[in-house]
């Protein structure tokens, strides 16, 4: 949202949008459809609700500790080879990726969805440092080609029809084509597939960092989040301090909540683990990783009236659900975050002036709070916002007049039995048709203009110096004790639990589960393709080129790519070859950047991608691939057709196991292990475009699962 729309009181703001006629649709279309996606994601998990109450103990656990927790973050980051920065203010944080792009020669990045970077108004300072910044998720692409901000936290366009979005499009690319919302897709996958394969710089933020092991973690459905992580040579990540978990046991509980929270899916499609930059033997990745711990407001509220709202996962739930959101949209709250905790990180964000108005945009009804996947309690804060909007008068005298008889009144039954008939006869001359649409004398007293910090101008970054070392350690991490001192027999001790012997308790998980592969091959099935992937059964691994050969005759196509023969565990390319395919294999060591660019371009190219598996989990229909040498990380990503191959040894039960072998797997590093470890849980998609899926968005558009009956190893 602009400055000038900022200059519009909330009421004006609010009043307008409900006016809207196709906001208003659009509004109720979408939010009601999420309500029942997180309603039946739920009503089939029976383990949700405690659950959530695991995930909120990790959480307070967390925020306990966060300096130890942050400490061992950022150690592990740059034992990996990556650099951490400290910024404060979002200022300070706009300066370090300026120069993290400055020294690097950046000339476009590519941006992951992040509101992290919303929240610092990151975009305008790359502009206005000659920067171009594309945003590369559907909904943020079309907001970014409108010279909006997003309305919601995951669906930023859901305020747009596809008529709107086909016009856009004309304009903005000077591209006629149909409102439909599979054109459309298709249109912006060729946009920006160009964008991915130049750029020098990728930005993203952060859904979870895993303090023990050092991995950023994005949770994606298009593959933008993957293609920005891997193709330019530079990825900056941007992250709330309070986004650090302990373990990989623990981000497994986040992951069991949040895609359900949010879009009803049990997990979305990409779940992508990066650990620091591209390893020796890969392919692809970046060169440097960089890793920016924000603050911005966080650190005081570790012993402030907002110490809550830190647990938000940024699932959106709470404005689905909200009874104000529904009506008004995100762009009549005016900030980045919009909805009952949006107003709540505004004032932690912007102080408490910020919300004088937003801090009544509620009706309290606790909504909110029975669909947070933390169970955080928005009432009780809005609440104490307005307290403290009382208690500092910062509210107009007509309204503390107003709230202070009210509260006298609700104290006294008799005075409230007496106020009764005398407000009836009182709001006679106000009433129109029965109804009041403003009140006396306070009723407009939400009209005056949110108190907004005075915006930061891109162009006094300038000169920012080199390093852009704002903050040190030190310094950060001492702040955060210094908040965290003043919290001290405040709250109840949380310890998160730490997983005992993770190697040996995957290796008993082995044995349990090759007595029970049959039952989790058919769970793994079922939901592969209910989430819309394609599963086939062979005898054994010289019977995989004959599927694929019948997968690539059926879309005319030859040009296929593949991990390295010990990588798959075969030499399949020569029965390919005599089957019509032009299959190459990716080499299994490092080769010169010359012939890593030609490799990534003919991976570009090709129309099947064709690699192993890691794990395979049937409680979700989850193919995990780890990259390294020999296994690109594009090879699942960028062909529009991606072919996995696995066997029985592969197949697990459940998202929490996966969270053990993960624990195993970083704790016995083996030669040639690659930075990345990809959830992949179907093809990518989105629903950015009035919630119409539509697949193939960035990532494949088909999935295979080839399942091998004879071990592929033995």
């Amino acid at each position: 949202m602009s400055e000038a729309d900022l200059s519009v009181p909330f009421r004006q703001r609010a009043g307008g949008a409900m006016k809207d006629p196709h906001l208003q649709e659009a509004l109720t279309i979408a939010t009601t459809k999420f309500i029942g996606l997180r309603r039946e994601a739920f009503a089939d998990f029976p383990e949700g609700e405690r659950l959530r109450d695991l995930a909120r103990e990790i959480k307070e656990a967390t925020l306990q500790s966060l300096d130890r927790y942050l400490e061992q973050l950022i150690d592990n980051v740059e034992r990996l080879g990556g650099h951490v920065h400290y910024a404060t203010t979002a200022e300070e944080a706009r300066r370090v990726i300026l120069d993290v792009a400055r020294r690097t020669g950046a000339r476009m990045a590519v941006k992951s969805k992040s509101m992290a970077t919303e929240e610092i108004q990151l975009n305008e300072a790359l502009e206005a440092a000659g920067i171009t910044a594309v945003e590369t998720d559907l909904g943020e692409y079309i907001i970014q080609l409108a010279h909006e901000r997003p309305s919601h936290i995951i669906a930023p366009a859901i305020h747009k029809t596809k008529g709107q979005v086909a016009e856009l499009f004309a304009k903005e690319l000077k591209r006629e084509v149909a409102a439909d919302p599979e054109v459309l897709t298709r249109l912006a996958r060729g946009e920006l597939r160009d964008k991915f394969l130049r750029a020098d710089l990728g930005i993203t933020g952060a859904n979870f960092a895993v303090a023990d092991t050092g991995s950023v973690v994005l949770v994606t459905n298009e593959g933008n989040g993957r293609m920005v992580t891997s193709l330019p040579r530079v990825h900056v990540a941007v992250m709330g301090i309070e986004k650090v978990v302990p373990s990989m046991t623990d981000l497994m509980v986040f992951l069991q909540i949040l895609a359900k929270s949010a879009t009803g899916q049990k997990l979305s499609v990409y779940t992508t683990l990066v650990r620091g930059p591209r390893r020796a033997g890969e392919l692809e990745g970046p060169d440097e990783f960089h890793l920016v711990l924000l603050d911005n407001g966080r650190i005081r509220q570790l012993a402030g009236t907002l110490r809550e709202a830190l647990y938000c996962l940024r699932c959106g739930a709470c404005l689905n659900v909200c009874p104000v959101y529904r009506q008004i949209g995100g762009h009549a709250y005016g900030y980045t975050y919009p909805g009952p905790i949006g107003i709540l990180l505004t004032a932690m964000l912007d102080g408490a002036p910020a919300v004088t108005d937003l801090a009544h945009a509620s009706s309290l009804c606790g909504a909110c709070a029975d669909v947070c996947p933390v169970r955080i309690d928005i009432p009780k804060m809005l609440v104490e916002l307005r307290r403290e909007l009382d208690d500092k008068k910062l509210a107009p005298w007509t309204e503390r007049l107003a709230y202070g008889m009210l509260a006298r009144v609700l104290a006294s039954p008799r005075l409230y039995r007496w106020a009764k008939p005398v407000a009836r006869l009182l709001q006679r001359p106000f009433a129109r048709n029965g109804a009041m649409r403003s009140a006396p004398l306070f009723g407009d007293s939400h009209a005056r203009p949110p108190r907004r910090r005075a915006r930061h101008v891109p162009g006094a970054l300038e000169g920012s110096g080199a390093g852009g070392l704002v903050t040190s350690r030190a310094e950060f991490l001492l702040r955060i004790r210094g908040e965290l001192a003043k919290t001290r027999g405040l709250f109840p001790a949380q310890t998160a639990p730490r997983p005992a012997e993770p190697q040996a308790l995957a290796e008993t998980l082995r044995r349990e589960l090759a007595e029970r592969w049959p039952a989790a091959l058919e769970g793994f099935r079922r939901e592969f393709e209910r989430v819309g992937g394609v599963f086939h059964r062979v005898g054994a691994l010289v019977d995989v080129p004959q599927v694929v050969a019948g997968i690539s005759r059926e879309r005319d196509v030859r040009r296929l790519v593949a991990w390295d023969a010990q990588a798959l565990g075969g030499d399949l390319l020569s029965a390919l070859e005599a089957r019509g395919l032009d299959p190459v294999a990716m080499p299994p060591g490092e080769v010169p950047e010359g012939e890593r660019a030609r490799l990534r371009q003919v991976v570009a190219q090709a129309d099947l991608g064709l690699t192993g598996v890691d794990l395979a989990i049937a409680e979700t229909g989850t193919l995990v691939v780890r990259s390294g040498a020999g296994r690109p990380r594009s090879t699942s990503l960028l062909p529009p057709v991606h072919i996995a191959v696995f066997d029985r040894t592969a197949l697990i039960e459940s998202l929490g196991q996966a969270g053990v072998f993960l624990e195993a797997w970083h704790r016995a590093e083996a030669p040639g292990e690659g930075a990345v470890v990809s959830f992949i849980t179907g093809p990518s998609r989105t629903a950015d475009i009035e919630l119409t899926l539509t697949r193939g968005v960035h990532g494949p558009k088909e999935v295979h699962a080839i399942f091998v009956e004879t071990p592929i190893h033995d």
